[in-house]
């Protein structure tokens, strides 16, 4: 009986943890037999406890013992709080719920008019949530109850029991600009809508800026545009108000597929001297394909899959200290977009 009972604890809980997936097949009689080198009589009573305590289930003849799925859903629940409303949010939230579905925790989203956002807060901190991912809202008190990451956003300075994940906006951006002007161009703007809340990509501006600064470009501070780009209109506008200060312009480096979508569809509507690429920030490639431009690949779903490991790290470890910003390796794509201009074609 000793022996029973020993086999049994070690294949609960093997089952428990996963081991053996819901829905695949147990090992038969024959090779737990063997593994364990126990009589058949032996193994056939832990098949039929295991069977009573529901964690197997006999099919039908010659089908196999297959394992249940064992494990209220959920085991927890986590709540999302910010922007959801675009492609790369969408990519981002596939990342979110692809990890915590796996660690069988289940998410709320929540994307209120930012006037409710207090509000919202207060709800979730009275509520029966385990952690909280925030993105685009600012800093969270340090007194908020629960866990907190901050999602693709790159906060230096966040509370110590707070986390942050995002990528490498500063790197990605002066790769960026160094791809551009090993392609020749020297004739460069940077174009930018940001708000103050969205800490990274006012990182890719000065990783833009700098970068144009080391090559020479001392007036790379006037070469900035840092504008709200809310219809084509306002983009036309914009792009018009650019190339008035900076005619020669033959590259716009924008720090969001956003903002280079809007000034590529106002330049379809000009009369342009001389071709004028721009580069974005984000990978519009992967919303649909319907726009492939030079750009910075974040791996938004990634950013999402690592916010989740990191706030159930914090939940696993109350009082724990982040270990400050963690960063998702950029990465360029579609060079091949991006054209080389020749000495004097400028």
């Amino acid at each position: 009986m000793k022996k029973t009972e020993e086999l049994l604890e070690i294949l609960r809980k093997e089952l428990k943890d996963g081991r053996y997936p819901p829905g695949s097949k147990f090992p038969s009689e024959q090779k737990l037999m063997t593994r364990f080198k126990a009589a058949r009589t032996t193994i056939n009573k832990i098949t039929e406890q295991l069977v009573s305590e529901g964690f197997i289930e006999r099919g039908v003849q010659g089908s196999g013992t297959r394992v249940r799925d064992i494990a209220p859903f959920p085991g927890g629940e986590l709540a999302y709080l910010g922007t959801i409303g675009s492609p790369y949010y969408a990519r981002i939230l596939h990342g979110i719920q692809l990890a915590a579905f796996q660690k069988n925790y289940a998410v709320s989203f929540f994307s209120p008019p930012r006037l409710l956002i207090n509000f919202c807060l207060d709800k979730i901190a009275r509520s029966k949530y385990q952690g909280l991912l925030v993105a685009n809202i600012g800093l969270i008190p340090e007194s908020f109850p629960i866990p907190v990451v901050y999602v693709d956003n790159g906060f230096e300075n966040h509370p110590p029991n707070h986390a942050s994940v995002t990528c490498t906006n500063y790197k990605g951006a002066a790769d960026m600009a160094e791809a551009v002007l090993a392609h020749g161009h020297r004739e460069i703007l940077i174009c930018s809508n940001y708000a103050c809340t969205e800490e990274g990509r006012g990182c890719r501006v000065r990783g833009f800026r700098d970068t144009l600064l080391r090559h020479g470009l001392r007036d790379a501070d006037l070469r900035v545009f840092h504008e709200p780009l809310i219809d084509a209109s306002s983009a036309n506008f914009l792009l018009r108000k650019m190339l008035k200060q900076f005619p020669d312009t033959t590259v716009v480096l924008s720090d969001s597929d956003g903002v280079a979508s809007r000034l590529f569809q106002a330049m379809q509507g000009m009369d342009l001297p001389r071709r004028i690429t721009v580069t974005g920030f984000g990978n519009l490639s992967h919303s649909g394909g319907l726009l492939k431009i030079p750009g910075v690949e974040q791996h938004p779903d990634e950013i999402g899959i690592q916010s989740v490991n990191e706030l159930f790290r914090l939940i696993a470890e109350p009082g724990s200290v982040s270990p400050g910003m963690i960063e998702i390796e950029t990465e360029l794509v579609n060079l091949d977009r991006l054209p080389y201009l020749s000495p004097g074609s400028a």
